[in-house]
């Protein structure tokens, strides 16, 4: 049987463990303000459009790139 003591110490483990989950997900999806994290500024979602757009060009490019074949 568990004591009295070890029923304490293993709810204010889960306790602690429940509090610190709850902090980690706040604090990664709100900010201070309260705003969320998920909606970027307006020049933060061109610059990533452009470097999505760079990127996907790059794509392109590469694969109308003709190799040389192997021979055996």
């Amino acid at each position: 049987m568990v004591s009295n003591t070890a029923i304490i110490v293993i709810v204010l483990v889960a306790s602690l463990g429940s509090v610190s989950l709850a902090a980690a997900l706040f604090g990664t999806f709100i900010d201070n303000e309260g705003e969320s994290h998920r909606d970027p500024p307006m020049a933060q979602r061109q610059y990533m459009r452009e470097v999505r757009m760079r990127t996907l060009e790059q794509l392109e490019a590469e694969s109308r790139t003709r190799y040389p074949k192997m021979s055996k």
